[in-house]
């Protein structure tokens, strides 16, 4: 591909500027409005009429969608799938090789199977551009399409390049969002150490961050999704906030209605203090004194000592600046 060649060339600038846009969205808005405004803005990278994008998990091999947005399409599309979807070569081709992104010419692709090439007739689909992504270890997918309804109109290679760079974009920046408002929601943090996930009242992980997914991994090298490990499941059933070690793992757990918003980490030494010395520690690295300390806690300034010697101890800090610093990202 020559640079100099606008016919060959990518975008490099509308994708610059598109991915900013995204990645700022992700902070700012819902993840409704996000993907509204990502189909909004896509649309002067790679032109189209029309679009779909989908989430959700893979349950014993079948898949279950959480979240299904239409852009410029009716409901009825959907409905209209669920009749043909076992004829839909342009899904099982998306699945097949997640991360490449597929273009289809639909009187091509549906020759011989006359109800897919009606479904896709009923709603101008004349042309397809097609990506998905496959989280096999937890069990996820995502997926992505725009449509043409021009037949004299293909997609060029081009833009199927272009696609394909954008959409892992899209996936994170929907994972950030619909996490942010779970967090919101939860009134909860995200600290450095920490990943993320939401997680369903029946147990399955419907979104996560990667680093969620490789900490499950690596304390349950035999799991895999969509399901939490069978010694967390009863994370999805909690009914007020709820810290919980299991094993190598701290978890936290936030729920929000029909969610639990999870949070998760390696254990560390912090850990092992016990719940007086976590309560001193914390205290004392806020900036209260041993004095003040041990008015609030109704201990003599002696006792508050011998906890911070323990703590230090256990801790192998040296002063209170080592101590904040090293309680600074544990909830």
């Amino acid at each position: 591909m020559s640079p100099s060649d606008p016919a060959t060339s990518l975008p490099i600038d509308a994708i610059s500027a598109y991915l900013l846009d995204l990645h700022r969205g992700c902070r700012e808005l819902s993840p409704r409005a996000l993907e509204e405004r990502s189909f909004d803005r896509l649309g002067a990278v790679v032109a189209f009429d029309s679009g779909l994008l989908a989430a959700g998990t893979l349950q014993r091999g079948v898949p279950h969608a959480h979240d299904t947005y239409l852009y410029r399409q009716p409901a009825a599309l959907m409905e209209s799938w669920q009749q043909i979807k076992h004829l839909d070569v342009v899904a099982a081709a998306a699945m097949s090789q997640p991360g490449c992104a597929h273009r289809f010419v639909v009187a091509d692709a549906f020759a011989e199977l006359p109800a897919a090439l009606a479904h896709c007739r009923a709603f101008s689909l004349e042309h397809v551009l097609c990506t998905a992504a496959v989280a096999e270890r937890a069990a996820q997918y995502f997926a992505l399409s725009v449509y043409r309804h021009d037949a004299e109109r293909p997609f060029t290679e081009t833009e199927r390049k272009t696609l394909e760079i954008l959409v892992p974009h899209i996936i994170e920046a929907l994972r950030q969002a619909r996490l942010e408002q779970l967090r919101r929601a939860t009134r909860t943090t995200r600290l450095q150490s920490q990943a993320a996930a939401i997680v369903s009242r029946a147990g399955v992980v419907i979104e996560a961050e990667p680093g969620f997914i490789e900490l499950l991994a690596e304390a349950y090298p035999a799991w895999s999704g969509p399901w939490l490990p069978r010694p967390l499941a009863s994370l999805a059933e909690a009914q007020t906030h709820e810290r919980r070690a299991v094993g190598r793992l701290v978890l936290r757990a936030d729920p929000r209605d029909e969610r639990v918003l999870v949070h998760a980490r390696r254990a560390t030494v912090v850990d092992a203090l016990t719940e007086r010395e976590g309560e001193v520690a914390r205290l004392f690295a806020s900036g209260e004194s041993t004095k003040e300390l041990a008015g609030r806690l109704g201990i003599s300034p002696n006792t508050v000592r011998v906890h911070l010697g323990r703590i230090y101890e256990k801790l192998g800090v040296v002063n209170k600046a080592e101590l904040a610093s090293m309680l600074a990202d544990h909830d």
